[in-house]
């Protein structure tokens, strides 16, 4: 059986064209369904996705950087104010948006070398997969074993390993 599709109640291109034309009045329209949909870190990380072809969407996202990103975290309950400063990053002009992935860091090319890396050395996500690429595919089994690696996750790792230039 398929999985039903959710349906929304609160429509997202409208509120990012009002968003982006600067309509603080927008806000008051929205009803308290909508309201709850309402996610300023999504809505934040699709203002960063703006094009106009013109220049301004740098002007934008180093608005969105400085003015929106170090509160958006912290006063996530705090939507009418957020979507305030949201119009006040935004150029003025309606542009076409687009979803701007975050990159998975989790663990790179090789998350389970990665791990044991870290684990080891006590890196942080970054050094440690930088590590992985410089350290040979032996060094890195053999501090697996040192940390107690059984046979099965060896098993992982060496597969992972395999494909590994060195």
């Amino acid at each position: 059986m398929p999985a039903k599709k959710k349906t929304y109640k609160l429509e997202l291109f409208p509120l990012l064209r009002n968003i982006s034309t600067k309509n603080v009045g927008y806000y008051e329209t929205l009803s308290e369904e909508q309201l709850k949909e309402l996610a300023p870190l999504v809505l934040m990380r699709w203002l960063t996705g703006c094009n106009d072809g013109q220049g301004h969407s740098a002007r934008q996202i180093y608005f969105l950087n400085e003015f929106l990103n170090p509160f958006v975290f912290h006063m996530g309950k705090h939507k009418k104010l957020l979507y305030n400063l949201m119009t006040l990053c935004t150029t003025g002009r309606d542009c076409r948006y687009t979803f701007n992935k975050t990159k998975n860091k989790k663990g790179g090319k090789l998350p389970k070398a990665t791990a044991v890396i870290k684990t080891m050395y006590n890196y942080n996500t970054k050094d440690a997969q930088e590590a992985a690429e410089i350290l040979t595919s032996e060094v890195i089994v053999d501090m697996a074993e040192q940390l107690g690696y059984q046979a099965p996750e060896l098993k992982e790792l060496k597969k992972e390993l395999k494909n590994k230039q060195t």
